[in-house]
């Protein structure tokens, strides 16, 4: 049985947690390098989100801050070429 991620590309209001739980539902799923689950779980994360929301979300999950930030600048700069934001 699938568990479908929390999805909140669009949301206008979200709460830490959920962000928490974004990141933790692309790390569990094992499949992929962390690098590649972490661009997933920006891609479903809130355009409005912050940096500062990220990075918390991403160290709850032990993953360096550095790390985090450069994941989240890779999927935002792609998904401005894009035109999705």
């Amino acid at each position: 049985m699938t568990t479908l991620s929390l999805l909140l590309t669009e949301a206008t209001t979200w709460t830490q947690d959920q962000l928490n739980q974004i990141v933790g539902e692309q790390l569990a799923c094992g499949e992929f390098a962390q690098a590649d689950s972490l661009r997933t779980a920006a891609m479903y994360c809130p355009y409005g989100m912050t940096a500062k929301e990220w990075v918390a979300a991403c160290t709850f999950h032990g993953i360096n801050q550095g790390s985090a930030r450069n994941r989240l600048s890779e999927i935002r700069r792609q998904q401005k070429e894009d035109g999705e934001i």
